[in-house]
């Protein structure tokens, strides 16, 4: 399920159509790569599809491959 489609049906704005959480929301991204020592990178735009994707793919039993991938830059 998709819920970016449930909320344009239903006319709800995603916490970061809303500035400020949008700079919380970031902020807390941030702080969580860091406390984990992963690189974060923000693409421009983010598409958040295909890294609901490959967060699916993955999953945990791949985990080891995410963290090689993070660990190389």
């Amino acid at each position: 399920m998709l819920l970016g489609g449930v909320h344009k049906a239903v006319g709800l704005q995603a916490p970061i159509e809303v500035e400020q959480k949008a700079r919380y929301q970031r902020r807390d991204v941030e702080r969580w790569a860091e406390y984990n020592g992963a690189p974060l990178r923000y693409r421009d735009p983010f598409r958040t599809l295909k890294t609901m994707r490959a967060a699916m793919f993955f999953g945990n039993d791949r985990l080891h491959v995410v963290e090689a991938a993070l660990k190389s830059g």
